[in-house]
């Protein structure tokens, strides 16, 4: 095992790693057209995809959507009983999908301290938002809600179709396959937690740090295809390190920007405001779940590069 470590780290010293395309001063890499957006420029509902019904995210995304004038017609729900899913989950993230369980579905707001950027509760609480259920919410506000094994099930492609929506919203819940894809009107909008094309894949906050390329730090708002995170891009949007003393807290500070800038790009593109730049297929790597001593190194250089007064 250290042997394949040791090899696995002379393959990342050795990588050539060319500098991420850059975006400009609001973050949005994609032509815009028009300065402000209303509600009455833009046309079409969209439908939004959840990991689960106490997702935090969807109901922060959700909200906001709202808040915008977007209509929200649907919210499709994967369910979590699954033995399927949580095989699957389990073997790809082995004992931090255990973490992920109780920190998402046992603990869910109080999984969260005081810290001195917004918090996905901090920022539902803003809004008004007091229920901690996707489901709850949606029933509250008139959304549709269907449940399903998988977001490629053909009970959720029957209810693209019948509802046609002009886009699907995504906020987690696995790999989209291309039937899925094709039903949901221009596409599904996701936001990627790295910089595209050169961070795709997992870990890609991590993943960064350990290359030293602090400053490549960011998030993308792409559409989805058949690739891993290959779809064309919207938007890219740095975010820093201030305030975050640790990378557990770094990947904190990413989920409110994140929620927000993912719903703007979506008023952008039902408002005829912006146009996707497309990703070079040949332009980055795809990035893996990082390895437990890897994430140490990427942790000890985090803090050798922290902002003065950070911590």
């Amino acid at each position: 095992a250290e042997i394949l470590l040791e090899d696995a780290l002379h393959v990342v010293r050795q990588s050539q790693w060319k500098q991420p395309i850059g975006a400009n001063e609001t973050g949005i890499c994609g032509t815009i057209q028009g300065d402000s957006v209303g509600a009455d420029k833009m046309t079409g509902s969209v439908v939004v995809f959840s990991p689960s019904r106490f997702s935090l995210y969807t109901l922060l995304v959700t909200s906001l959507l709202r808040q915008r004038g977007i209509p929200v017609c649907g919210v499709v729900i994967r369910k979590l009983v699954n033995p399927q899913r949580v095989v699957q989950e389990f073997s790809r993230d082995g004992m931090r999908f255990l973490r992920k369980i109780w920190n998402k579905l046992v603990l869910k707001k109080r999984a969260y301290r005081p810290l001195p950027f917004a918090t996905l509760p901090d920022r539902l609480k803003q809004l008004g938002v007091t229920s901690g259920r996707v489901d709850a919410f949606a029933a509250k506000h008139g959304i549709e809600v269907v449940s399903c094994r998988t977001l490629n099930d053909s009970v959720v492609q029957r209810y693209l179709q019948e509802r046609t929506p002009r886009l699907a919203v995504f906020t987690g819940g696995g790999i989209i396959r291309e039937e899925t894809l094709r039903s949901a009107g221009d596409g599904v909008l996701n936001c990627h937690m790295g910089r595209l094309p050169f961070y795709r894949g997992m870990d890609v906050v991590e993943w960064p740090i350990f290359q030293g390329h602090v400053d490549q730090l960011g998030f993308t708002v792409h559409f989805m295809d058949h690739g891993i995170d290959t779809g064309n891009i919207l938007g890219m949007f740095p975010v820093s390190q201030e305030d975050a003393e640790n990378i557990e807290t770094l990947r904190l500070k990413y989920e409110v920007p994140m929620a927000e800038s993912l719903v703007e790009m979506v008023v952008r593109w039902l408002s005829g405001q912006i146009q996707f730049m497309p990703q070079a297929a040949d332009a980055g790597r795809q990035h893996f779940i990082m390895h437990p001593t890897l994430r140490a190194i990427a942790e000890q250089r985090y803090q050798l590069v922290l902002p003065p007064g950070t911590g």
